[in-house]
C-alpha cells in the first residue's frame, strides 16, 4: 500500500494547512468531514434561540463538521454526528410535524453531545448549543420564525430547500454575541482542536496499523465524500464477510487489513485536498499527480500550459505557438516551471480513480516515478505527440498536442452537435490505456490510431469542421507512433521530410491530393465570389482515394480538367507542384519501400498509410502559405501604384 503511506506523508508534511481554509478549499483536520447544510440557526450565548436562516446559495452550504468513526461513514442505522446533523436528530419535536417518529435518533444525538459538552475541557460553543438543543423546540422556533413551512401541522411536502425535502434539511449552529467577536464553529479552528483532543482521548489501543507499523488504534469504518461532498464510494471497505474476500489466504478481515485510525483520516483527508486542489474529474473519473511537499505538479490528463499552479516562470506576452520551434520552446518553458519546485530524485505520485458502483471506489491506475523522469516523460509526450491543431471552420491551426480526452473522442466517439463525444464508460476504459504513453513514454495503443485514422478518412465530406480536428489528432497520434516504432520524426514541413528522405509514396499521394483539392477549391471560390458552395470532389472522394489511390486519381484528375481550364494562367504555380510530386511518385517507385521491394505507384491497389494524411497536411500548409505570400505581395504592389 505504497500510495496510503504517500498520503498520510503528504498529510504530516503539510500540517500547516490543517483547518485553514484557503481559496475555498481546505485540508481537514483529523475526525472531520464535509457536509452540505440547508440551514444555519444562530444561538444567543445564553443558550437561547437567535434567528435562523435557509442556506439557498450552494456554493456557501459546505460546512466543516466533526464525525465519529460511525458517523463519517454511515449509510444506515442510528449514528448522530457530534454537533451538526439532520432534523431528525437535532429536533426534539420533529415528530409533532411529521408521522415518522425520530425520538432515538434525537435521544442517541443528544446523549452524544451531552458528553462532549460535560468533558471538562469543552468548548464553549458546545455547551451553547448543548443548552439549547436539549428544550426540544427547534422545529417550533423554526416554523415561527417561517423558517419552514407546514400546512395543519405537518410540513409542506411542496417546499424544498436546495432541492431537498424540509424535513431531510441539514442544520448547522452559529453563537452570535453582541459583545465578543466569535468564529463560525465550521471555521474555527479552537473547535476543532477541541474535538480531535476529546474524541481520541476515547479510542484505545486495537491492532497494528499496517500503513505506520504501530501499535494504535484501528478502524474498519473509513470515510467516504473522497471525490466531493455527495460522494459515497470509499476507497477502502471491510464489511464484504461472503464469498472469497480474505478467505483461502487470512482467516479475519484483521489480518487481511489492518489501518490505525489516525491513518485512515490522514490518508482519506489528504486524498480529498489533493483532487480538490489538483486534480482532473470527469463525471466518475479523477485523475491526479502529486509530490507529499505539494508544490504544483503537472497533471497528465490535462492540458501543462493551462493546469499551471503557481509557476515562477511566466510569460511576458502570449506567444503565437504555430511552429514546431515556438511549441518546443514553449513546451521546454512549462516543464522548467514545474521541474525548479522539486529535486529531480524527489517522487511524483500519479494515480486514477474511479467507481463502478455507488459505494466502491477503485485506484484504476497507480505508478511512483522520480520528478527527473516523470518530467522528461511529460516533454517527450508533448514534442513528440503534437502537430498543428484546427479549432476553427477556417484553416487556422496552432502547433499544440492533443488531450487525452479529446483523443478517446475522436477515435471511439460520435458526430454530436458539440463535436465528438464518446460515452463516459469508453473514455474511462481508454484513458487508462492512454496515461501510461504520458506517463512511463510508453507507446500508444495501436488500434486507437488505427480508430482515428479511419474515422478522419471518412468525415472529409460529412463535416468540414469536425474533419480538420481529427485531422490534426491523428497526424499528431501518427508522428508519436511512427517515432517510436522507427525512430523518426516526421515534420509539417515538405521541405524538411525531404531533406531528411522521408518521402514516401503514401505521403507523396497525400501530397498530390492536397494540390488537387487546392485548384479545385480555388476555382470554386473564384466563381463564387470568394467563398466555395461545396466540398470539392477531392474531399467527397478522400476514403476512396485512400483505399485506391491509382483508379481515384484518374478519375479526380478527370473531373479537375474544367477547373484548370477556368483558372488559366493563375493555376500555373500549382500545377507545376503536382508535375514535380508525379515525378517524385515516378522515383519512388523505382527504389525499394521499408519492406525493400519496389512499388509501382501506377497500378498500386493496397490502403494508403497515415502517412498519407500528414502529407496531405504539409502539402495543405505549404500551398495556403504561399497564397497568403502572393496576396500580400498584390496588396504591396497596389499600394506602390497608388503612391506612384
Amino acid at each position: 500500500m505504497s500510495w496510503s503511506k504517500q498520503l498520510v506523508d503528504t498529510y504530516d508534511y503539510c500540517k500547516k494547512y490543517v483547518g485553514v481554509e484557503k481559496e475555498g478549499m481546505m485540508l481537514l483536520p483529523i475526525g472531520h468531514s464535509t457536509q452540505n447544510a440547508q440551514i444555519t440557526v444562530t444561538l444567543y450565548e445564553d443558550g437561547s434561540y437567535c434567528s435562523a436562516t435557509l442556506i439557498e446559495d450552494k456554493e456557501k452550504a459546505e460546512t466543516v463538521i466533526p464525525v465519529t468513526e460511525d458517523s463519517g461513514s454511515r449509510s444506515s442505522g442510528i449514528t448522530p454526528h457530534p454537533l451538526h446533523d439532520k432534523l431528525m436528530y437535532v429536533a426534539g419535536d420533529l415528530s409533532q410535524y411529521q408521522k415518522k417518529d425520530n425520538v432515538e435518533y434525537y435521544q442517541k444525538y443528544l446523549e452524544q453531545l451531552n458528553e462532549w459538552s460535560s468533558w471538562e475541557d469543552a468548548h464553549f460553543a458546545v455547551k451553547i448549543i448543548y443548552q439549547y438543543i436539549k428544550k426540544g423546540t427547534l422545529i417550533h422556533d423554526l416554523v415561527e420564525n417561517n423558517v419552514l413551512k407546514v400546512i395543519d401541522n405537518h410540513f409542506d411536502e411542496k417546499v424544498k430547500i436546495q432541492g431537498i425535502p424540509q424535513s431531510d434539511a441539514f442544520v448547522r449552529f452559529e453563537i452570535y454575541s453582541p459583545n465578543h467577536t466569535l468564529k463560525e464553529p465550521w471555521k474555527d479552528k479552537s473547535l476543532y482542536d477541541n474535538y480531535i483532543q476529546f474524541y481520541t482521548k476515547k479510542l484505545e489501543e486495537s491492532g497494528l496499523c499496517y500503513i505506520t507499523g504501530k501499535n494504535t488504534s484501528c478502524t474498519e469504518k473509513h470515510p467516504s465524500k473522497i471525490r466531493y461532498s455527495g460522494d459515497k464510494a470509499k476507497i477502502i471497505s471491510s464489511n464484504d464477510t461472503s464469498g472469497f474476500t480474505f478467505r483461502g489466504r487470512v482467516s479475519t478481515k484483521e489480518e487481511a487489513l489492518s489501518i490505525g485510525y489516525e491513518s485512515s483520516q490522514k490518508l482519506h483527508n489528504a486524498l480529498r485536498w489533493i483532487i480538490e486542489k489538483q486534480g482532473f474529474q470527469r463525471n466518475d473519473m479523477t485523475i491526479i499527480a502529486w509530490n507529499t511537499t505539494m508544490p504544483a505538479v503537472a497533471n497528465p490528463a490535462e492540458d501543462i500550459f493551462s493546469s499551471v499552479i503557481g509557476m515562477d516562470v511566466i510569460e511576458e506576452e502570449e506567444e503565437k505557438i504555430d511552429t514546431k520551434e515556438s511549441y518546443a520552446h514553449k513546451v521546454r518553458k512549462a516543464i522548467l516551471g514545474y521541474r525548479t519546485k522539486l529535486d529531480p530524485q524527489e517522487k511524483i505520485m500519479i494515480m486514477a480513480l474511479d467507481s463502478a458502483t455507488t459505494g466502491r471506489l477503485a485506484i484504476t491506475y497507480y505508478q511512483e516515478l522520480s520528478s527527473s523522469d516523470y518530467y522528461q516523460n511529460i516533454e517527450n509526450w508533448y514534442q513528440v505527440c503534437s502537430w498543428a491543431q484546427y479549432m476553427k471552420k477556417e484553416y487556422m491551426g496552432y502547433f499544440g498536442t492533443p488531450l487525452p480526452v479529446d483523443i478517446i473522442n475522436a477515435a471511439f466517439g460520435t458526430l454530436q452537435a458539440g463535436g465528438m463525444k464518446a460515452k463516459d464508460d469508453v473514455i474511462k476504459s481508454n484513458m487508462k490505456r492512454i496515461l501510461p504513453c504520458i506517463v512511463e513514454g510508453k507507446a500508444l495503443p495501436t488500434d486507437i490510431v488505427k480508430a482515428v485514422y479511419y474515422k478522419m478518412i471518412h468525415m472529409a465530406a460529412v463535416d468540414e469542421y469536425q474533419w480538420q480536428r481529427l485531422l490534426g489528432i491523428f497526424c499528431a497520434l501518427y508522428r508519436k507512433e511512427y517515432y517510436d516504432k522507427k525512430g523518426v520524426l516526421w515534420e509539417m514541413s515538405k521541405q524538411e521530410n525531404k531533406k531528411n528522405e522521408l518521402e514516401s509514396v503514401d505521403y507523396l499521394y497525400g501530397c498530390l491530393l492536397a494540390v488537387m483539392d487546392a485548384i479545385e477549391d480555388w476555382a470554386l471560390r473564384d466563381q463564387n465570389g470568394g467563398s466555395a458552395p461545396r466540398a470539392t470532389n477531392e474531399m467527397l472522394y478522400f476514403a476512396a482515394f485512400q483505399k485506391n489511390p491509382c483508379r481515384t486519381r484518374k478519375i479526380l484528375e478527370n473531373k479537375l480538367v474544367p477547373y484548370i481550364r477556368r483558372l488559366g494562367i493563375k493555376a500555373k504555380w500549382l500545377l507545376d507542384i503536382k508535375e514535380d510530386i508525379s515525378y517524385q511518385l515516378v522515383q519512388c517507385s523505382n527504389k525499394p519501400e521499408e519492406n525493400n521491394s519496389k512499388e509501382d505507384f501506377s497500378i498500386m491497389k493496397r490502403d494508403l498509410d497515415g502517412r498519407f494524411a500528414l502529407g496531405f497536411d504539409c502539402q495543405r500548409k505549404e500551398i495556403r502559405e504561399e497564397i497568403k505570400r502572393r496576396k500580400e505581395e498584390n496588396e504591396k504592389k497596389k499600394q506602390n501604384v497608388q503612391s506612384n
